[in-house]
C-alpha cells in the first residue's frame, strides 16, 4: 500500500516559515534580518554546591535567575530531591528527608524568582534511587544474580521497579512533590534504568518470579525475550509517573543516556534496552509519553572509555544529535544534554562546552541542556555560553524550476542569501534523473511553466522527503493527481 504524502509539508508561497528557521545574519557581508531562534536552552542546578556562600536563599535565587536569562536560559532543571541527602522543597512525606535548603523552601522562591526571568523550572529528580528508602526496605533494592545488592558506587542506592510496595511508594513521592511544588513547570526522570551493564540485574524476587513465569530466566536462551520481560516494569513505572505529572498540567521530561559505539554511531534502543533496561521505543510510542526526552550525548565519556580523543570530540556531538533526532522520529521534543565536567582524562574546557552546544544545535536538537550552573560559575563561562546558544546552523537549500523560471529562482536565490544558507539551483527537465541534494533542509519548487506533468522521480522525490517543501505558483494539482491528496 502506498503511504500517502505528508501534507503538512506543502506550503504553497508560505516562505516566512523558512525564514524563521534560519539566522538573521546574512552570508558574505549582507545584511540579514534580525530573528533570532525560539528553543528550549536549558542548565542544570545541583542546590548542594550553594551552601556557605553568606547569602540569604532570596538573594541566591535572584542572582541565579537573572544570570541564568542574561545567558540565554530560559528553563533549569533543578534537583529537588538528592538521593542521599533529601529535598529542597518542604516535604513530609515518608521516609525522604529535608535539607537546610528544604527547610527554607529553596525550590518555591526560585521557581518565583525565575517565572520573574520567564524562566521555566523542572523539578529534577534521579529516578528511583532513594537512600532512606534502601535502608529501610532491603526487599526493594535491585539484586544481582547472586542475591547481592546491586550497587555501581558506594553513594548509589538503586530500587527495583518491579517490586509492587516500592511502586506505590514512588507513585505518593511524586504525588507529594506535584502537591508541594504546584508552580513548578514540568518534573524531569533522570536516567531511569535496571542496571548499567546488560544482565546486572534485577534479580530480585519479584523478578525472578516474572522471568520463571514468562520462561526467561536464563538471558542466553533468549535475550530479547530476558531483555523484553526486564525492562517492562521500568517503562510501565515510567509512563505511569508521566500520566500523573501529566494530570496536574505538568510538562514531562526524561532523561536518558544514549551510548555511543567505538566506530562513533548510536546504539539502537533496542540495543540500549539490552544494556540498561531502558526502552526509549516502548516509552515513546506509550499513550503517556514524556513531552522532553532529554538525551545525554556526551562526547567525552566516550572519548574516555574507548581512549580516542581523534573521533570522540565535541563535533562529534552534531552526528550523535542527528542520529538521535531519527530515533526519537517526532514522538517528543528532543533535547540534547552536554556537560563541562572532565571524564577521566578527557578535560573541557570552555570552548569545547561551546563547541558542543553548537554542534548540537546542527544536528537538530530541539533544545540544549548542560550540566552544570556550579561549573559555568567556576569557570566564568556564562557569556561564551550565551554567544553558543545563539547559534544558527546554515541550512542547505535546494531550488528546483522550471527551464523558463530561472529568472525567477536566481531572484529567490538572492532573497535566500539574507539567511545563513547554501542554496543550489536545479532544472527541472523532463528528464530529470533525481535530486542533486536530497538530504537539503528545504526544497523549492518554482512552477513558472503550466504543465501537464511533472517528472515522476521529482513527484516521489517530493512525496517521501523529510524536508519543509515550499512549492510557489503552479502544477501542485500534478501532486495531488499523482498520489490522490
Amino acid at each position: 500500500m502506498n503511504k500517502k504524502p505528508h501534507l503538512w509539508k506543502i506550503f504553497p508561497l508560505i516562505i516566512l516559515s523558512f525564514f524563521l528557521a534560519c539566522s538573521n545574519s546574512g552570508k558574505n557581508g549582507n545584511p540579514g534580518f534580525e530573528i533570532r531562534p525560539h528553543r528550549f536552552q536549558a542548565v542544570r542546578f545541583d542546590p548542594s554546591y550553594y551552601y556557605n556562600r553568606g547569602q540569604g536563599v532570596q538573594e541566591l535565587c535572584r542572582e541565579l535567575s537573572v544570570r541564568w536569562r542574561q545567558a540565554g536560559i530560559n528553563a533549569v532543571y533543578v534537583k529537588a530531591y538528592d538521593p542521599l541527602y533529601g529535598a529542597v522543597y518542604r516535604t513530609k512525606y515518608g521516609l525522604n528527608l529535608e535539607t537546610d535548603f528544604g527547610r527554607l523552601d529553596l525550590m518555591k522562591r526560585l521557581i518565583k524568582a525565575c517565572h520573574g526571568e520567564d524562566i521555566l523550572v523542572y523539578a529534577w529528580i534521579p529516578a528511583f534511587l532513594h537512600k532512606q528508602a534502601w535502608e529501610a526496605h532491603p526487599e526493594w533494592r535491585v539484586k544481582k544474580k547472586d542475591g547481592d545488592d546491586y550497587r555501581t558506587a558506594a553513594d548509589q542506592y538503586p530500587l527495583c521497579a518491579r517490586h509492587p510496595e516500592y511502586r506505590r511508594w514512588w507513585c505518593g513521592f511524586v504525588d507529594e512533590l506535584l502537591e508541594k511544588c504546584p508552580d513548578a513547570d514540568g518534573i524531569d526522570i533522570g536516567e531511569p534504568v535496571v542496571s548499567w551493564k546488560e544482565g546486572e540485574g534485577c534479580f530480585c524476587g519479584a523478578c525472578v518470579k516474572a522471568h520463571r513465569e514468562q520462561k526467561t530466566s536464563r538471558p542466553q536462551s533468549d535475550s530479547e525475550a530476558f531483555n523484553r520481560v526486564r525492562s517492562e516494569p521500568l517503562t510501565s513505572l515510567l509512563t505511569e509517573t508521566v500520566r500523573k505529572i501529566h494530570s496536574k498540567g505538568k510538562s514531562a521530561s526524561v532523561t536518558s543516556v544514549m551510548t555511543a559505539r567505538r566506530n562513533g554511531t548510536l546504539y539502537s534502543p533496542l540495543e540500549q534496552r539490552g544494556i540498561t533496561g531502558f526502552d526509549l521505543d516502548a516509552v515513546l510510542d506509550s499513550p503517556d509519553k514524556p513531552d522532553v526526552f532529554n538525551a545525554e550525548i556526551i562526547w567525552q565519556q566516550f572519548a574516555s572509555d574507548y581512549r580516542d580523543t581523534l573521533n570522540f570530540t565535541p563535533s562529534w556531538t552534531s552526528e550523535a544529535a542527528a542520529e538521535a533526532v531519527r530515533q526519537v522520529a517526532g514522538r517528543a521534543n528532543l533535547v540534547v544534554h552536554v556537560e563541562l565536567t572532565p571524564l577521566g582524562t578527557v578535560a573541557v574546557s570552555n570552548e569545547r562546552l561551546f563547541e558542543a552546544v553548537r554542534a548540537a544545535v546542527d544536528g537538530g536538537a530541539w533544545g540544549i541542556d548542560f550540566y552544570d550552573t556550579f561549573q559555568a560559575d567556576t569557570s566564568e563561562a556564562w557569556d561564551g555560553i550565551g554567544t553558543a546558544l545563539e547559534h544558527i546552523p546554515v541550512k542547505t537549500v535546494s531550488v528546483y524550476y522550471d527551464p523558463d523560471g530561472e529568472n525567477d529562482a536566481r531572484q529567490l536565490e538572492v532573497l535566500l542569501r539574507h539567511f545563513r544558507t547554501e542554496t543550489t539551483l536545479v532544472p527541472l527537465h523532463d528528464a530529470f534523473g533525481g535530486p542533486d541534494h536530497p538530504g537539503a533542509d528545504v526544497v523549492f519548487y518554482v512552477g513558472e511553466t503550466v504543465r501537464d506533468e511533472l517528472p515522476g522521480v521529482f513527484l516521489n522525490f517530493i512525496r517521501n522527503t523529510d524536508a519543509t517543501v515550499c512549492w510557489i505558483n503552479h502544477n501542485l494539482p500534478l501532486l495531488g493527481e499523482a498520489y490522490a491528496l
